[in-house]
């Protein structure tokens, strides 16, 4: 049986000549890390989303730990929804801060101002609020208002949503850092990596510093004063990001082609219902379904046809085994909105044939 997966990394034969020729200056060069390619690729990302900082290190949890060692000095507690990927309170954790968990609204899997306000309590310092699947939050800019009122730091993560550039002209001015992750998975990739961007000179200059084991302006070893670590990217996994990130156009378009074939079969659908917006990038492309029964018969249906499908933070952090001793949270909308979501096939590494064999899939779905 054919298999088509949910997902898989952006790659096409098409980029490979273009990849092995910087692999082979860099090998040339003799600068393995933190050379041209690193400067290259945080130039290109600093000039899509319009940022004035670029900062390459080895991870989006690497950029995220750092990030709220930098903003979260006293140790406060820090909001964070509790459908997310378990990286972003590790992130928390490992930098010495508390973990306040939100709700999402029934039915959506984004929080509102309301359920960040259920979430804070005396020692809240700080938010990271999370784009899932491509799309962003659409209560964002209510949410950024009360923050800078309340004077709390905002981290937006937006390991799904690479490319998605609404509003970034005025977003730095609201947030203090954009995280983009490039795992393997993602949207674009350098392998392993994360971007941070930021408007924040000061905390430009302790990401750059504190990436390469607190070193100086210079990159001198020998006059450090910012504790740090070995959280850089190599030459050649920023090199696969520079060529990835110039075919970032194409890529979106072809994902977004995808996602109009899947609407077409979706709108006919009863029981089961598209909750990716036209405003997405497509990093997933999400079910909905009316109940966790249903969605088992949907998944294991998919299944048999060689269709696999993923979840989207299914089980949710508060589930995980490492938090679920966290108590003081009503989480009812979480719980119950995580059971019901299956990510159906979205990368471009698919085929039309193979695109064409999900639609008839979905429209052969038996809801009953």
């Amino acid at each position: 049986m054919h298999i088509i997966n949910t997902t898989e990394p952006s790659l096409v034969d098409d980029y490979n000549d273009e990849f092995l020729d910087k692999v082979s200056d860099i090998l040339q060069s003799r600068r393995l890390i933190l050379g041209k390619y690193t400067k290259q690729l945080e130039d290109d990302f600093s000039k899509i989303y319009t940022s004035k900082n670029g900062i390459l290190l080895n991870s989006a949890t690497s950029s995220l730990i750092l990030l709220l060692k930098y903003l979260n000095r006293d140790c406060g507690n820090v909001i964070i929804p509790s459908l997310n990927f378990i990286a972003v309170a590790n992130s928390v954790q490992f930098s010495g801060g508390g973990i306040r968990f939100c709700d999402v609204v029934k039915d959506e899997i984004f929080p509102s101002l309301s359920e960040i306000k259920d979430a804070e309590d005396k020692d809240t310092v700080g938010i990271v609020l999370v784009d899932i699947a491509g799309e962003r939050n659409p209560y964002i800019w209510d949410i950024l208002a009360y923050a800078k009122n309340k004077g709390y730091f905002v981290i937006l993560d937006s390991s799904h949503s690479t490319g998605l550039l609404s509003h970034q002209d005025i977003l730095y001015s609201e947030i203090d850092a954009q995280v983009i992750s490039l795992y393997p998975t993602k949207i674009i990739t350098s392998a392993t990596g994360g971007i941070v961007l930021t408007n924040d000179e000061a905390m430009a200059d302790y990401l750059y510093s504190a990436r390469h084991h607190g070193a100086n302006v210079d990159g001198g070893l020998n006059n450090c004063e910012v504790l740090g670590g070995g959280f850089y990217s190599s030459e050649f996994d920023a090199a696969l990001g520079v060529v990835m990130i110039k075919h970032l156009p194409d890529i979106i378009n072809r994902r977004a082609e995808i996602a109009k074939k899947y609407d077409s079969v979706m709108l006919e659908r009863s029981k089961i219902y598209a909750i990716t917006t036209n405003k997405s990038v497509y990093y997933k492309y999400q079910v909905l379904c009316d109940s966790a029964v249903l969605c088992e018969k949907v998944k294991l249906q998919l299944n048999k046809k060689g269709i696999n499908v993923g979840a989207v933070y299914n089980p949710p952090i508060h589930q995980q085994p490492l938090y679920k001793n966290i108590k003081g949270y009503c989480l009812n909308n979480t719980n119950d909105i995580s059971t019901r979501i299956i990510a159906i096939p979205m990368h471009n590494g698919m085929t039309d044939n193979e695109v064409v064999d999900v639609v008839e899939a979905i429209s052969k779905i038996k809801v009953a």
